[in-house]
């Protein structure tokens, strides 16, 4: 660890490029095995020439390349002998559902646990090791049935048992250390929300439940925040849980005796993948700010901004600084998803921009409708189908296209074609209004890209369009 900390003082800096996108290495999950001597992680890798992603379960600097499932999200069991993990054996003629599997921890062939037909989530060990909790939509395929999981356990000779079944949905279950008590987050799902007409969605609170079912208390009614990730203390008087403040990712701690919420961990950064050791008095996590890339750190539990940084980038790039001035004449504004709506919009209402790249935005409210694949979202967003008087109104009145006579900002439009969740129909409306009113308007296509999760080579043809468009109209 020191000499990773001393290589990293004389490596070489150099402005990044496009080119270094192959290079850039980035982990995810770690999960600090029992004894608090290693740390497995997930570490996804880019082969240039073959273009596909590949993760690799790793422990320390040794990837347990064997291993025949396609696993992600690798836990510990307690006594330190499996990782549990979801996965899926491939099938060239099914698309089969994320299942629960057990791996050795040197690694070779998984074994399944569950064949429920629909994906497992969110896995927890047991404190004895014989037990995981998890969480699964039995819904999964019900077209007309919301966002609804549900709590269960099974042991390791695959004796399955269910938790809830209560129209809410549930995530991310952890064991009391005295195995009796498995806290969850829970939230109403998206069927009574719609039925009830809300105006807005359900609050997410942590409950407890006994492991062996029984009635739910809730653990933060007085904490006015949204809870992710719960983790018992060794003592079991408290819980550590993350959440997203204003920007930044933090780890914080519920005592269980007086229901206060405390911050552990500080600075302006997004922290995520938590796992702690109590025994070995330390946390993990990955970490990452607007200027570099996600890493893994350690740091004392006692002192938890004393960190120890585990994984190095192999090259140390500059990203250059730019000051807190902005020029009107080379301002442009960008987003994807939610981000190129939000663009898509604001190029409607304003022309102080110059420039704009916008991918996969929302443009129509109402054909979006009737052609993503998370219709729910807009029933409860806009209070009704767009066949309902309400409805109707209020996508037309937040539809981006609505506005299109008021664009003037030269704008580069980037979609993937395979996009199920903003289909690129929504780029194509907006793009033609642009062309026929003469605004600079260009349109790339990617054949084969859904709404994210593309291929290296696309990534980086896509944002080498987004440079010469910044270019070519921010000069």
């Amino acid at each position: 660890m020191h000499l990773l900390l001393l290589l990293a003082v004389f490596a070489q800096t150099k402005p990044i490029a496009l080119a270094d996108y192959y290079k850039i290495e980035t982990v995810s999950s770690p999960a600090i095995s029992p004894d608090g001597k290693q740390i497995s992680y997930l570490k996804p890798k880019i082969i240039e020439a073959e273009n596909p992603r590949h993760s690799e379960l790793c422990i320390a600097a040794k990837c347990l390349t064997q291993i025949k499932a396609s696993v992600s999200v690798p836990q510990w069991s307690p006594d330190g002998k499996l990782l549990g993990g979801r996965g899926y054996l491939p099938d060239p003629h099914t698309a089969p559902a994320v299942e629960l599997f057990l791996l050795p921890r040197s690694g070779g062939e998984a074994r399944q646990l569950t064949t429920l037909g629909v994906s497992v989530e969110n896995i927890a060990w047991s404190p004895d090791s014989k037990s995981i909790a998890f969480v699964v939509n039995m819904h999964q395929f019900d077209e007309k049935t919301y966002q609804r999981t549900d709590l269960f356990t099974v042991t390791n000779e695959a004796k399955l048992e269910r938790l809830t079944d209560d129209n809410h949905h549930y995530s991310n279950p952890a064991w009391s250390p005295d195995g009796k008590t498995i806290a969850v987050l829970r939230q109403k799902s998206f069927n009574p929300i719609l039925a009830n007409k809300r105006t807005q969605g359900s609050p997410i609170d942590i409950y407890s439940v006994p492991s062996t079912g029984g009635n739910l208390t809730n653990l933060t009614a007085a904490w006015d925040d949204l809870p992710a990730t719960p983790i018992f203390s060794k003592d079991g008087k408290s819980v550590y849980f993350k959440a997203n403040l204003r920007g930044t990712g933090h780890l914080y701690r519920l005592d269980l005796r007086s229901r206060t919420v405390e911050q552990i961990t500080k600075r302006d950064r997004l922290l995520d993948g938590f796992d702690l050791n109590e025994d070995a008095g330390i946390i993990a996590y990955t970490a990452t700010n607007p200027d570099t890339p996600v890493e893994l750190f350690s740091a004392p539990l006692a002192s938890p901004t004393k960190q120890t940084q585990i994984t190095i980038q192999p090259t140390r790039w500059s990203l250059g600084k730019t000051g807190r001035i902005s020029d009107p004449k080379r301002t442009g504004i960008t987003g994807y998803s939610y981000g190129g709506f939000l663009t898509n919009w604001a190029i409607g209402h304003t022309n102080i921009f110059k420039a704009a790249t916008t991918g996969a935005g929302p443009t129509n409210w109402i054909s979006n409708y009737g052609t993503g694949d998370i219709p729910r979202t807009k029933e409860t967003e806009f209070f009704g189908p767009p066949w309902s008087e309400t409805g109707n109104a209020t996508m037309i009145k937040y539809s981006p296209i609505t506005y299109a006579a008021n664009i003037k900002t030269p704008t580069l439009f980037i979609h993937g074609e395979a996009d199920l969740r903003v289909p690129t129909a929504q780029a194509e409306e907006l793009y033609t209004a642009l062309k026929k009113q003469n605004v600079p308007a260009r349109f790339v296509r990617y054949p084969g890209e859904y709404h994210g999760g593309w291929s290296p080579w696309n990534s980086v043809h896509r944002y080498q369009q987004e440079m010469n468009w910044w270019a070519q109209y921010l000069q």
